[in-house]
C-alpha cells in the first residue's frame, strides 16, 4: 500500500512538473489525446495526470489502487484466519480439509478487483477527453464544427462547414 502511495505522489509531481500548463515563454502546452491514453493504459490516473487534470487524475489512481489493494488485504486476513482456526481444530491431521470442510470465499477480493477495474476502464475512456478538454481550456484545438444545408443557384443540393481554427498565442 506505501509502495502505491510513493508511485502515484511521484507519478504526480513528474507529471505535473515535467509537463506544466504553461512553459517557461509562457506558451501554454498542447495534451496529445493519444499519449494521455497511453499513461492511462499504463497505470489507472496517469492520463490525467498528463493532461493537467491532477485532482481527477489522483482520485482515479487512489480509487483504483487502494480498492484492488484493501480488497487484496481483506482476502488475506481472511484466509489466513481461516487456516489458523482450521490448524488449531485439526490437530496433527495431515491437511485442514481432511477433519473440516473448507469453503473458500473470494468476496472481497472480488468486489476490490470489480472496483479497482471500473476505475481502470474508466481511465482509459475519460484519458482522451481530459486531454481534449484542457486544450479547448487553453485555446487549442477546433472546437464546434458547424455545418449547414445549402442550395445552389442552380438547384443543387450541399452542404457548408464552418470550421473555426485555433486562436494564434
Amino acid at each position: 500500500m506505501r509502495v502505491a502511495l510513493v508511485s502515484i505522489t511521484i507519478a504526480a509531481a513528474f507529471f505535473t512538473s515535467a509537463s506544466p500548463a504553461t512553459s517557461q515563454e509562457g506558451a501554454v502546452a498542447v495534451k496529445d489525446p493519444a499519449i494521455a491514453l497511453g499513461f492511462a493504459w499504463l497505470c489507472p490516473g496517469c492520463g490525467h495526470l498528463y493532461s493537467g487534470e491532477t485532482t481527477k487524475g489522483a482520485v482515479i489512481a487512489a480509487v483504483s489502487i487502494g480498492s484492488f489493494a484493501t480488497g487484496l488485504a481483506v482476502q488475506l486476513s481472511r484466509h489466513l484466519r481461516l487456516m489458523n482456526e482450521l490448524n488449531a481444530d485439526c490437530g496433527w491431521q495431515t491437511h485442514p480439509s481432511d477433519c473440516v470442510e473448507t469453503k473458500v470465499d473470494f468476496t472481497p477480493f472480488l468486489v476490490g478487483s470489480g472496483v479497482a477495474l471500473a476505475g481502470y476502464v474508466y481511465g482509459l475512456i475519460d484519458a482522451g477527453a481530459s486531454a481534449r478538454r484542457m486544450n479547448a481550456r487553453n485555446g487549442f484545438g477546433f472546437g464546434d464544427i458547424d455545418m449547414k444545408p445549402s442550395v445552389g443557384p442552380d438547384g443543387s443540393v450541399g452542404a457548408q462547414f464552418r470550421i473555426p481554427l485555433p486562436s494564434g498565442r
